[in-house]
């Protein structure tokens, strides 16, 4: 299970991923060396920008908590940045910070931000859609057959080779790509033939209930330089096409509004994000709206939901 605290911080990442400037890198968790101790110490979010030709580290630090944050949480978060020779300390609570907290934060220099759950009715000036469809393509591969470029070589692949190919998984490494020199599996050759013009009517008569249909497709690799090669004994070897047998079938869920929030400083909105947990596989992703408010710039950001 993620530790206490941990969608907090993603959040604050993504949003402040989101309405940074360009060039921004941030890091959620980040290791930063203390100035005086040598050790690495963990920050919840880290963003560095360059600004002109220096590199400048901005350090934020989370609480979720359900109580208000206190002046002893501030001086500490200051202490801790102070050590990591942070530029810039932002402070987020869940739950706000207490009138002391604040005026100290202020004196200290370290910014301070909310995070407010609210309505998604409060949203709708500018997001409308109460739930997402997903539709999640999918494919098994019941059959291969690689016509190979065999000139110069035996003109019968290997025993050991063909019993490799018969008891292959789709992510079995037992290919190359040219192009990349990237070693992989069936399953991404399956996902080059699945962009090529040719299969892009592929899932069209498809029905989005669950039915499985079964189908025998052909591609060419008439591009030397971009072809798959299969590994042998012999080296590597040329793919000039295959054939396919495929079971494809569409698997469609609707996902409700899983969080709304206004990431504030103070009484002012900076940015306002929509969140969907979306099954994918055997895990779940989670597809974000984030809006700047100043701006008015929205983004949108696919990150798995991380088991820890």
């Amino acid at each position: 299970m993620p530790r206490q605290g941990r969608d907090l911080e993603r959040l604050v990442a993504l949003i402040e991923d989101a309405v940074g400037p360009d060039g921004a890198e941030v890091k959620s968790p980040d290791f930063i060396e203390d100035r005086v101790t040598g050790e690495k110490r963990e920050v919840d979010v880290s963003i560095r920008m360059r600004v002109g030709t220096s590199w400048v580290l901005i350090v934020v630090e989370c609480r979720d908590r359900t109580s208000v944050q206190d002046v002893t949480w501030i001086e500490q978060v200051e202490q801790k940045c102070r050590d990591l020779k942070a530029s810039k300390v932002i402070a987020v609570s869940a739950e706000g910070f207490s009138e002391a907290a604040l005026k100290k934060a202020i004196f200290l220099g370290i910014d301070t931000r909310r995070m407010d759950e609210i309505s998604p009715e409060l949203i709708r000036g500018w997001y409308q859609a109460g739930a997402m469809a997903v539709i999640v393509e999918r494919v098994e591969i019941r059959y291969c057959n690689l016509n190979l470029d065999m000139e110069g070589l035996p003109r019968s692949i290997e025993p050991e080779t063909v019993e490799r190919l018969r008891g292959m998984t789709p992510a079995d490494k037992a290919f190359m790509c040219k192009k990349d020199g990237v070693e992989c599996g069936l399953d991404a050759v399956w996902q080059w033939a699945r962009n090529s013009p040719a299969a892009a009517a592929l899932y069209a008569d498809v029905p989005h209930d669950g039915t499985r249909v079964e189908k025998r497709l052909s591609f060419n690799f008439p591009n030397p330089r971009e072809r798959y090669q299969l590994k042998t004994s012999w080296g590597l070897v040329d793919i000039l096409s295959m054939d396919l047998v495929v079971r494809l079938w569409i698997e469609k869920s609707v996902s409700p509004i899983g969080r709304t929030v206004s990431y504030q400083n103070g009484e002012r909105a900076l940015a306002e994000a929509v969140q969907y947990t979306v099954p994918v596989g055997d895990g779940n992703n989670r597809i974000s709206f984030v809006k700047d408010k100043e701006s008015g710039a929205l983004s949108v950001v696919l990150s798995r939901i991380e088991e820890e």
